[in-house]
């Protein structure tokens, strides 16, 4: 079965023509993810989703693309429990500047978003829409970094929450995170240079040690300073580069290995 206890690692969503990784409700988690190229929403939740999502890299298309995380309630009465509240920790999620939205909790989400970087999303940063059920998602020790039309600082294009998100004593911030390599290419490295406020002590929270979340996460964003995960696992670039032949594919079995059966 499927449950709380559940974390599902090192999955990778490449160029999906909807949503990346979606959530219809359940407490599974989710550790060491990418979702890249979508062309709707990258990290998607409805219908009561309460896992963890830690260790995160999203990498938005330039040419189409939406939501960098957009989260719902039950769809067939949003005051309907239980409600969409996940824990999301350590994501850097990029845009492109074309347009889109970094963070989306919408109509019956409560939620936790802690020791994020959300930086390039053309429209907002966050905007949140509570209009049914739901409270103010929680937002602790965050970067945002040009949002909203590439101004710095801005959260929205109207800039209406960002003197509330970034001076309510939470630890959100607006800084350049410095990272390294974001373009949408190949073999992207998103680790924060040396000087990045993303690696400043005291800069994130301390993540609880449990079986889906690692304390090891108390800097901002996805990646350390010397841990770029991505690396021998993930692929990124065009579909071209497959080798869709599988004629060319060849295994050579381990003469140590004993088989599972004859």
């Amino acid at each position: 079965s499927i449950g709380r206890g559940t974390v599902i690692r090192h999955i990778q969503a490449h160029e999906g023509e909807d949503d990346g990784i979606e959530f219809f409700g359940g407490t599974a988690n989710l550790s060491y993810f990418v979702s890249d190229g979508s062309k709707d929403d990258s990290l998607d939740s409805t219908f009561g989703w309460r896992g963890v999502a830690q260790f995160g890299f999203i990498l938005q298309d330039a040419v189409e693309a939406d939501r960098g995380y957009e989260g719902d309630g039950n769809e067939n009465g949003f005051a309907n429990t239980p409600l969409t509240d996940p824990k999301i920790w350590n994501v850097t999620f990029v845009g492109q500047q074309s347009g889109g939205r970094g963070l989306n909790p919408r109509r019956g989400h409560n939620g936790t978003f802690n020791n994020n970087i959300i930086m390039n999303f053309g429209n907002d940063g966050i905007d949140p829409v509570l209009a049914d059920a739901g409270t103010d998602p929680k937002l602790n020790a965050n970067l945002f970094w040009l949002n909203a039309g590439g101004k710095a600082g801005l959260l929205d294009q109207n800039d209406s929450q960002a003197a509330d998100i970034l001076t309510n004593g939470m630890r959100n911030i607006a800084a350049n995170p410095l990272l390294r390599n974001i373009r949408f290419e190949g073999n992207p490295d998103p680790r924060p240079r040396d000087g990045s406020p993303a690696l400043m002590v005291g800069a994130g929270l301390t993540p609880p040690s449990s079986d889906v979340s690692s304390p090891e996460g108390s800097f901002i964003g996805g990646f350390s300073a010397t841990d770029n995960w991505l690396e021998e696992w993930t692929f990124f670039g065009s579909e071209d580069n497959y080798d869709a032949d599988p004629s060319n594919d060849t295994i050579t079995p381990d003469p140590n290995e004993t088989p599972i059966a004859q």
